[in-house]
């Protein structure tokens, strides 16, 4: 059995850096999407378990990488977060195919928040083994 693999997709470097800071054995954070143009690709090829995904970034129109991640993959459970607590993008991003839709606040309590959601969505998979994969334009993690 492995460890839940978690993309992050977020530009800003202070926002990764603290995320990259919250796995514990029982995670691994395989990469960094920094742009919309690679967060296809990156969940096509490096295949996490959880994707934490700024709704902001840089040439990225969300809705619809988000429909293509789930097409492609469906049991990859999408976090969205935003500065925004609006019904309406709620929506669109449940609509999309988003399992939990999170409103960026203070820093450590969105890694706490996160934390919960993957050990919440986690205890109902159980996890296969897969090979790492390496991927360019991303900022992949050693050991995953």
């Amino acid at each position: 059995m492995r460890t839940p693999r978690i993309l992050l997709a977020e530009d800003q470097s202070q926002v990764v850096q603290f995320l990259e800071a919250f796995p514990e054995p029982s995670y691994n954070v395989v990469g960094a999407a920094q742009e919309g143009e690679t967060l296809f690709a990156a969940t096509t090829v490096l295949k996490p378990d959880f994707l934490v995904m700024d709704i902001d970034l840089p040439k990225l129109n969300w809705i619809k990488t988000l429909q293509q991640i789930k097409r492609s993959a469906p049991n990859c459970c999408v976090i969205v977060m935003s500065c925004y607590a609006e019904p309406m993008g709620m929506g669109e991003a449940y609509a999309a195919g988003a399992s939990v839709y999170l409103v960026k606040g203070p820093l450590p309590s969105m890694i706490l928040t996160i934390r919960a959601l993957v050990d919440q969505h986690r205890s109902a998979r159980e996890w296969e083994t897969a090979p790492p994969v390496e991927f360019r334009g991303v900022t992949t993690y050693a050991g995953v």
